[in-house]
């Protein structure tokens, strides 16, 4: 799991997509994008983590 503010906003969507699919690739199960990380981001994450994508805001307590 990896959680946090990936700052990928000023990013091109194809340059996201492909971090993001690394990402998923090297075995990373579940994702918290945080503010920093861009709505669109999230967006693909969601996409290509599916329930592995949690949705959080700081202050927010995941339970592992």
């Amino acid at each position: 799991m990896l959680i946090g503010e990936f700052h990928l906003r000023d990013n091109t969507e194809k340059t996201i997509i492909r971090i993001t699919e690394d990402l998923h690739q090297l075995g990373v199960g579940k994702v918290v994008p945080l503010h920093c990380t861009g709505e669109n981001t999230v967006r693909i994450m969601c996409e290509v983590f599916g329930a592995g994508c949690i949705r959080a805001k700081e202050g927010d307590v995941i339970k592992l």
